[in-house]
């Protein structure tokens, strides 16, 4: 029984784990290809493309940082 949950606590750490650091590879993606976005869209005036992007990245970095 001891080894069970021994196994589930490892499995339960490995999946935490691999959330985030697809947390952490998701946001630094989507922060390479937001910021040049971001700068075109103030650019040429198009404030929803800010809008969205800039809340999707503070929502992905909230995500990761209470993971961890």
């Amino acid at each position: 029984m001891a080894a069970a949950q021994t196994d589930m606590e490892e499995m339960a750490q490995w999946r935490e784990n691999f959330l985030a650091t697809m947390l952490r590879y998701a946001f630094i993606c989507g922060a390479v290809v937001a910021v040049p976005s971001i700068w075109v869209a103030l650019r040429e005036g198009k404030l929803a493309v800010i809008a969205v992007d800039v809340p999707a990245l503070l929502w992905l970095f909230t995500l990761w940082r209470l993971r961890t």
